[in-house]
């Protein structure tokens, strides 16, 4: 994190804020809106189960990447050590 300058540290906290403000004020709007309602069930219904889907190939995808990551890793680890 040292090497991030502290304007741009500051810059992500304040988009954070307002992200998590924006994400608060639609979620309250959503509660007492009953067409912001009417149209998320509608609109969403279907984007659901393709949310679900995307989002557990992109999870396992970086699963994978990771388990490759340390594969090799260790690998490189044991041809270092089967060489002395």
């Amino acid at each position: 994190m040292k090497s991030i300058p502290r304007f741009a540290k500051i810059l992500m906290l304040v988009q954070t804020i307002i992200i998590l403000f924006l994400s608060f004020w639609i979620y309250q709007e959503y509660l007492n809106n009953p067409y912001l309602q009417s149209y998320v069930n509608s609109n969403l219904q279907g984007l659901f189960s393709t949310a679900i889907i995307l989002t557990s190939i992109g999870l396992f995808t970086i699963l994978a990447i990771i388990l490759y990551a340390k594969l090799r890793s260790y690998r490189r680890e044991l041809d270092r050590i089967v060489s002395k």
